[in-house]
C-alpha cells in the first residue's frame, strides 16, 4: 500500500462500543475490540500521511450474538 505512488490506500477495521462500555459476558470479545482500535490507531501514526487507517466502533447492532439482551 506504502509503495503505490499517486493513489490513495486506507484500511477500515471493526472495533465496537465494548471497547468503552463492557458487556456482561463479552469480556473477551471487548478486550479483543479495543486492542483492535488501539492497534488501528497506533498504525495510523506510523504510516500518517502515507495509508488512512478507519477504525469503526459501532454501536448497539441485533445479531445473533445479541440475541437475548435488552437494549439499554
Amino acid at each position: 500500500m506504502r509503495q503505490r505512488p499517486g493513489k490513495k490506500s486506507g484500511v477500515i477495521s471493526l472495533s465496537s462500543i465494548t471497547k468503552i462500555e463492557p458487556l456482561c459476558g463479552f469480556t473477551m470479545y471487548g478486550a479483543c475490540k479495543s486492542y483492535n482500535d488501539y492497534f488501528s490507531q497506533s498504525l495510523s501514526e506510523e504510516y500518517k500521511g502515507e495509508v488512512d487507517f478507519l477504525s469503526v466502533r459501532p454501536g448497539w447492532v441485533a445479531t445473533p450474538m445479541t440475541d437475548g439482551f435488552k437494549k439499554k
